[in-house]
């Protein structure tokens, strides 16, 4: 176990997903880009914590989410296995969804779920090399639940409760 751990740092990727981004996907955005994506996201994530001077438990549920998928986004990746943690986030966003006036809603969850997960899986198969996942596999859950967090708060995503 001491030796997979040691070797680790020799068959994965040091970078974070705006790298991903800014270096791989879009090289021509490059490194000021990429450190202008890096601010954006850190002053925006300050700006919603400091919104929270009259503690609402929505708001704050929704910062802490948007915390751990702002870490995701800026931080040098470890491993695919720290993506657990936006389960929460997911869950999270499903229940607004789920409780929202969106026709069929149900529906478009399982069909969202089953796009991510055979996706995901499709993903992983075409883009694998020997036993190690490539960069590939870090970009998709962290943008896609962003965007679910910024659909929910800023374009008013209504709920029954």
């Amino acid at each position: 176990m001491i030796q997979q751990m040691v070797d680790y740092e020799h068959y994965t990727y040091k970078i974070s997903t705006i790298q991903i981004l800014t270096h791989i996907i879009f090289p021509w955005l490059g490194d000021n880009t990429e450190k202008l994506l890096f601010v954006i996201l850190l002053v925006w994530l300050i700006y919603e914590w400091l919104q929270l001077k009259n503690f609402e438990e929505e708001h704050f549920i929704w910062v802490f989410l948007l915390t751990l998928v702002t870490t995701n986004l800026i931080a040098i990746r470890t491993a695919t296995t720290n993506y657990l943690m936006m389960f929460s986030v997911i869950i999270y966003i499903f229940q607004k969804l789920s409780s929202s006036n969106v026709p069929k809603v149900n529906f478009w969850i399982l069909l969202l779920e089953i796009i991510y997960f055979s996706g995901t899986w499709f993903l992983f198969f075409m883009t694998v090399q020997g036993q190690e996942e490539q960069w590939q596999m870090y970009l998709p859950l962290p943008v896609l639940v962003l965007f679910g967090l910024i659909l929910i708060k800023y374009f008013k995503i209504h709920y029954d409760n």
